[in-house]
């Protein structure tokens, strides 16, 4: 199963972490939206090998404090996930 372990901005290098484990090889596309559902950015949009992948989002630091909603799609995989981003 695809699976979301954490996801976690570091304060002084403006940037985000979101670790996760995929099973089998696959086509990722990770999206941020704010709480109405306007997209705020692509993560990434790229093939992953199967295992752990720490991918960092650099703008991050675009946003304002808040709570936000990470969407991740693959070919068997949909499913969002609530952060909340403090700066």
């Amino acid at each position: 199963e695809n699976k979301i372990n954490s996801v976690f901005s570091h304060h002084y290098f403006t940037l985000s972490n979101i670790d996760l484990f995929l099973p089998e090889d696959s086509h990722l596309k990770i999206t941020i939206y704010d709480i109405n559902g306007k997209s705020m950015g692509i993560v990434t949009d790229s093939n992953f090998k199967k295992g752990r992948h720490d991918i960092k989002w650099t703008k991050s630091n675009e946003l304002q404090t808040g709570k936000y909603i990470i969407r991740v799609e693959s070919e068997k995989y949909n499913n969002s996930h609530s952060i909340i981003l403090l700066k």
